[in-house]
Parts: C-alpha cells; structure tokens; sequence
C-alpha cells in the first residue's frame, strides 16, 4: 500500500483562496442576483455574435450572391429558421434585405435589454452588499 502524498501549496496561494471564501461568505445572500448577472451577460453575449453571423447573408444578397446562408451546420440552419420563412424565391432583393435588417434590429434590442438587466442585477448586488439599497443610492 502506497503512503499518502502531501502536497504542499504556497502560503501566497492559501492567503489567496482564504480572500476567495471570505468573499463567498458576502455573495451568499446575493448568489441569485449574480447568477442573473451572469445568465443574462452570457445570453447577450450569444446574441450579439448571432448578429454578426447574419451580417454574410446581408452581405451576400447585396452582392447577389448565389446562396443567402452560407454557413454550414447549426449556426446555418438557425440562420434558415429566422430568414427563410420570410423570404421566398419570389421575394424582391430589397424585401429580403429589409428581413434580415429588420431581424438585426429585433435581436440587438433584445440583446440590449438583457445587457440592461445584467446591469441591474449587478448593481443593485452591490448596493446591497455596501449596506445601501438601490432606492437610496441618489444620497451617496
């Protein structure tokens, strides 16, 4: 039988994981304000790189391109289930590209409100973890 294996950590690094749970023991109270802080920032994050992906089929119908969707896979074929039902082989050029103007719009406002309320959520965490709340702030 093989005698145990101490591992030694440096004291830098103990004094740094002491900080980290002293910390934890302030977030406990606030755990589902960050974890909505975080939900939403990674959401709006999704969606503002799904809003650079449908810049190529803008792209590609301004250059009459012969495909609209290029891309391959499942970010292709979420690009079709947005874009498709509204644009038909009879649709003009110009309706097609106010379709996928029109969905950047929509999807960077919606993208926009869940940034704001990221925003929200981590602000009002940290009033509440100075003692002060969120109705109170204005008399800092």
């Amino acid at each position: 039988m093989a005698e145990p294996v101490s591992v030694s950590v440096p004291p830098g690094k103990k004094r740094a994981f002491a900080d980290y749970r002293r910390l934890l023991e302030f977030l406990r109270p606030h755990w589902w304000r960050m974890a909505g802080n975080v939900g939403c920032n990674v959401i709006a994050a999704a969606l503002n790189t799904f809003v650079f992906t449908l810049l190529m089929p803008f792209q590609n119908e301004i250059f009459n391109k012969d495909t609209l969707i290029s891309t391959k896979g499942w970010l292709g074929d979420l690009q079709r289930r947005l874009i498709d039902p509204f644009v038909g082989p009879t649709t003009d050029r110009l309706g097609t590209l106010k379709v996928i103007m029109i969905a950047i719009v929509a999807i960077v406002l919606v993208k926009n409100v869940f940034m704001w309320l990221a925003g929200q959520l981590g602000v009002d965490a940290g009033f509440l973890a100075n003692g002060v709340s969120a109705e109170n702030s204005h008399h800092r």
